[in-house]
């Protein structure tokens, strides 16, 4: 929902590429943001929840 949250995510795969951290350690992402100061993309398309999801429409 917010760009620290992509930036936790991203020094984490980076961690995980120069050896920090192993694949078999457990990890926790923390991001105490909540996304309300940024605002959302209008929404122009909607899901149906009774369909399986065609994610090569996205």
């Amino acid at each position: 929902m917010c760009p620290e949250g992509a930036a936790t995510y991203a020094a984490y795969k980076k961690a995980l590429s120069d050896g920090r951290v192993r694949r078999d350690e457990r990890v926790v992402l923390f991001n105490c943001a909540t996304g309300l100061k940024y605002p959302l993309p209008p929404v122009h398309r909607t899901l149906d929840q009774h369909r399986p999801i065609d994610f090569t429409t996205f």
